[in-house]
């Protein structure tokens, strides 16, 4: 099996292309991407390029792995990672199925963890 995995997460809540609406038993399979995903691809591809499937492993599959560590970093990740780890664990947010790994690290930038830290400040019980 994996014993690291690596995944950033996109600020729809996917994590390794596991869009919102995927389920927690999913395993590795070819994905339709959401609007919100290909756009932010225009940055690496040319439109006729851009990717509209990929391959991932799907959440159980990840949720297998010895440890995670997930990345964040800016801005535009700040309400979706502080959604991912304070609110309700749900297929909405795929990344939010994160916590129910064990062995999770989450690395973030000052900008991806501001609501994070400004929501959990006196909150020992949250993940920190």
């Amino acid at each position: 099996g994996i014993d690291l995995l690596i995944s950033g997460i996109g600020v729809n809540g996917h994590i390794a292309f596991n869009e919102p609406g995927s389920a927690l038993e999913s395993r590795t399979r070819i994905v339709e991407l959401e609007d919100s995903t290909i756009e932010l691809m225009k940055t690496s591809f040319s439109p006729p390029e851009l990717p509209r499937k990929a391959i991932t492993m799907g959440l159980a599959t990840i949720l297998e792995a010895r440890r995670i560590l997930l990345l964040a970093s800016g801005s535009r990740k700040a309400q979706i990672l502080a959604r991912a780890l304070t609110g309700e664990i749900t297929t909405d947010v795929p990344a939010s199925a994160l916590r129910l790994h064990s062995n999770l690290t989450v690395i973030a930038d000052e900008e991806a963890a501001a609501i994070y830290r400004r929501n959990s400040v006196d909150k020992p019980e949250s993940i920190g």
